[in-house]
């Protein structure tokens, strides 16, 4: 992988963080891809593949995050019916 094909990436992944288009566990992880293609083409260092590691980690924030969403709607049926109590007691 030459530095102009690295470069692109780079930029490009760390506007996608900066603009939240992605999460922090996906710019880390999309990073350390690229990072450990550069060291295996010109350092000739091989890695294990930590996959599973991160699926539990981006599983977990998925988990959290439609736990968060979940509750949020929730909160907006509630704050609805009391709208509607209001209006019929009005």
């Amino acid at each position: 992988m030459s530095d102009l094909k690295v470069s692109p990436l780079i930029k490009t992944l760390s506007d996608n963080y900066v603009n939240n288009r992605i999460s922090f566990d996906e710019y880390r992880f999309e990073r350390q891809v690229i990072l450990r293609q550069i060291d295996s083409e010109f350092n000739q260092r091989f890695f294990e593949d930590s996959q599973s590691e991160l699926d539990e980690s981006i599983s977990a924030e998925q988990l959290e995050t439609n736990a968060i969403t979940e509750t949020l709607a929730e909160e907006e049926i509630i704050i609805h019916e009391k709208e509607v109590e209001e209006d019929s007691v009005v």
